[in-house]
């Protein structure tokens, strides 16, 4: 369902995997704190008020990893059904401030109502240069309450 988002999936076995980022929302503002939360005290909760998460820049560089998988645990409370009023989670290759390649996927597309799930998604590293990595959750207006929790990216070598 997810590859309807991107084009990439990696179905090899994966060497060298180490955690390049890892956020569990415990620390989020208050606000978007979503409760209860999917594992521990919160879990982040975008909505009309709160549009956008941080957005996490980690150092990365080209040859570091031949791939990357982005995961999250989310639960919404009920089906979404307009594909462009989805909550994203995007990727973005930068250099400086360039981005050089973005993927994204929309989570209510893999879930269904109040059943939570462990999404996660591949991405291949842009051939072009790129000296950061940037992750952010979007919200574009969906009326199902969206719950998110214990995000990471990893990245591998096949």
């Amino acid at each position: 369902m997810l590859l309807l988002d991107s084009n990439a999936e990696f179905t090899g076995t994966a060497r060298n995997t180490h955690v390049l980022w890892r956020q569990d929302f415990e620390q989020t503002a208050l606000g978007i704190c979503g409760t209860p939360a999917l594992q521990g005290n919160c879990s982040l909760a975008l909505d009309s008020l709160h549009r956008q998460s941080t957005e996490w820049i980690i150092p990365a560089r080209p040859g570091q990893f031949e791939w990357l998988r982005a995961y999250a645990d989310a639960r919404a409370d009920q089906k979404e059904w307009d594909l462009n009023r989805m909550t994203q989670y995007v990727i973005r290759f930068r250099h400086g401030n360039d981005i050089v390649k973005a993927r994204t996927i929309r989570f209510q597309r893999a879930l269904d109502a109040a059943w939570p799930r462990t999404l996660f998604f591949d991405v291949r590293p842009p051939k072009e240069e790129f000296d950061s990595i940037s992750i952010t959750f979007l919200y574009y207006g969906t009326t199902a309450n969206l719950l998110l929790d214990n995000a990471r990216l990893e990245a591998f070598d096949e």
